[in-house]
């Protein structure tokens, strides 16, 4: 995995929220940094037509942050604020590149991978259940962390389901997200 900004501490979920009653928009293929440009209205906008804000953020982050699959051979796939991936195969592998602003003496947990506690484990949508919204937060850490954390060996662990992003950053004292993206997939094999 290639990344932009340094990263000392990453950290790997994927939040899976239900989503009820939504457009249908298809996989959208652009310009990667594209995302990066979204402005703090645009992005706040987008969480709460994808009602990202209530159920999961009170808030939204100041700024969107970028995740892109390669789709076999050079061309990719990204996560645009509340497009659907449906292609397990495509998330079946974590990101090949992710990207935010930030400054490079700082460190960062990302929900999503890094320091394992848990590996890489793609988009699983169960059968009828519809839409389902899977979010990436990264959080400034306060400064480098140890995690005291059980690790997290498959996708029926108890602790995974169980797994509260709000406890998370709550117990290392990591604040509001700093950057966010989001994509939504249902079960589709």
């Amino acid at each position: 995995m290639k990344f932009y900004n340094r990263f000392v501490s990453l950290f790997l979920t994927v939040r899976l929220v239900k989503l009820t009653e939504v457009p249908f928009t298809s996989t959208q293929n652009v310009k990667m940094k594209d995302v990066l440009l979204k402005d703090p209205i645009e992005l706040e906008e987008d969480l709460k037509y994808w009602k990202i804000i209530p159920d999961l953020l009170k808030e939204a982050p100041k700024q969107p942050m970028q995740a892109w699959w390669l789709d076999g051979g050079w061309t990719g796939t990204e996560a645009i604020f509340g497009n659907e991936i449906n292609d397990p195969e495509i998330t079946a592998e974590e990101p090949f590149w992710l990207e935010w602003k930030t400054n490079n003496d700082t460190f960062h947990t990302m929900m999503m991978v890094g320091e394992y506690l848990t590996e890489y484990m793609g988009p699983d949508p169960p059968e009828n259940k519809g839409l389902l919204r899977y979010v990436f937060l990264v959080y400034r850490q306060p400064d480098k962390l140890k995690f005291k954390e059980k690790k997290i060996s498959s996708r029926k662990d108890i602790y995974r389901t169980n797994f509260s992003s709000k406890a998370f950053a709550d117990k290392y004292n990591l604040g509001k997200p700093m950057a966010i993206n989001f994509f939504r997939a249902r079960f589709e094999y």
